[in-house]
């Protein structure tokens, strides 16, 4: 009986105390200039800020665990972020510029919260009602500090992306994470990347490394193997090469629809001319 007694007094003080805690906060927020203030610049602020989500992710599922240990090192985390982003370079840059806005916008939020609590913490001290529920000015002050911190916008300042690269092995028994996480910095290195390798591509030094021996035949099969201006074919004791219809030299691509058979003495006599 006795430890029922006490275990109801414990619950009437805890609720005691949360009421008296509750109707102190209550008061401060009634009465504080300083929260009746923050209410004002918040609702100048909030819709200042630009939409940013706290977490950007990206998952990387390797089908085995070698491939797992292959990727989580920087150069290979490096390029799947390239292929990831790419394409939508556009989209990343605006979100990297949202980011450094915000925080233009969040550092004159910040430097009006500290003058607006130099003006007027504690101020509205003598204000509180006393007769019910009596308020030291310390306990004012905590009250309204907490509160004031609180109530502040927290906007997404800072651009953050998570990358899981895991595998799970086929029975599901055995499975491996690793998060690598990246920050605005990094994004605009990957992007930078991406720029870089879109300038290689249409160099011709590119193009003409596509010219694998693997494409060379696949478009010799193509054509029959003949020259698609003489008609002639190895049997005719030619030398068939592969021809760029629009020279790389002049922007042509290495691709099936710009590449043609020809003989050597077709090519050489058209060279670097632009048929159209």
């Amino acid at each position: 009986m006795f430890y029922i007694i006490m275990i109801m007094l414990f619950l009437i003080f805890i609720a005691l105390f949360y009421f008296v805690v509750e109707k102190q906060k209550k008061q401060v927020k009634e009465c504080s200039k300083l929260l009746a203030e923050l209410n004002s610049l918040n609702e100048i602020y909030k819709n200042k800020f630009l939409i940013l989500q706290d977490v950007y992710k990206f998952k990387n599922e390797c089908s085995s665990l070698q491939k797992y240990k292959n990727n989580c090192n920087n150069d290979m985390i490096f390029s799947f972020m390239c292929n990831q982003l790419r394409g939508y370079e556009n989209i990343w840059k605006k979100l990297c510029s949202d980011a450094l806005y915000n925080r233009k916008i969040y550092q004159n939020y910040i430097n009006y919260l500290k003058y607006i609590k130099i003006k007027n913490l504690g101020l509205s001290y003598e204000e509180v009602p006393h007769e019910f529920l009596f308020m030291s000015k310390n306990r004012y002050l905590k009250i309204e500090e907490k509160l004031f911190f609180d109530m502040q916008l927290r906007p997404v300042i800072d651009l953050k992306v998570v990358l899981t690269v895991y595998y799970i092995s086929p029975a599901g028994r055995n499975r491996y994470f690793s998060d690598f996480s990246m920050n605005e910095k990094y994004i605009e290195a990957v992007l930078n990347k991406i720029e870089e390798n879109k300038r290689f591509e249409q160099s011709a030094k590119y193009q003409r490394q596509l010219m694998t021996n693997s494409k060379r035949y696949d478009i010799l099969r193509r054509d029959n193997f003949r020259c698609q201006i003489c008609g002639r074919s190895q049997s005719d004791g030619v030398k068939l090469e592969v021809d760029h219809i629009i020279p790389v030299s002049k922007g042509g691509k290495t691709v099936d629809s710009n590449l043609r058979t020809l003989c050597h003495e077709c090519n050489q006599g058209k060279k670097d001319k632009y048929e159209q």
